[in-house]
């Protein structure tokens, strides 16, 4: 079953992160697909822009991991929680949307 992932083009946000670098990892190691693993300074995924000219790459499967996971910060600078958390993840939703990209969407337990 999971040989579906083959041939496939996996796209992984916050790539540099605990949940990001692990799925990456696994996906290099385990399977036949071509992974393209962004950590935020090489996609901002609040950047519209630049999220939305990866459709080029053609993701069949977008596994969005981004987010801004300091609680404090998240408390102390609202604007910037919402921008990463809420506009970073419409704007990879519009790039699944467009490009007809799957998008798998786990996040850690600690920032909720």
């Amino acid at each position: 079953m999971m040989d579906m992932l083959d041939n496939q083009t996996i796209l992984i946000t916050g790539a540099a992160g605990m949940l990001g670098s692990a799925f990456g990892d696994v996906l290099e190691r385990e399977y036949d697909c071509r992974v393209l693993a962004y950590d935020h300074g090489g996609l901002d995924v609040t950047d519209t822009k630049k999220v939305l000219a990866l459709e080029s790459e053609k993701p069949d499967i977008i596994i969005h991991c981004a987010a801004y996971v300091n609680a404090d910060g998240c408390e102390d600078d609202p604007r910037l929680c919402h921008e990463v958390q809420v506009i970073g993840t419409r704007n990879m939703v519009d790039l699944a949307k467009s490009c007809g990209a799957k998008v798998l969407y786990p996040q850690s337990f600690l920032i909720f």
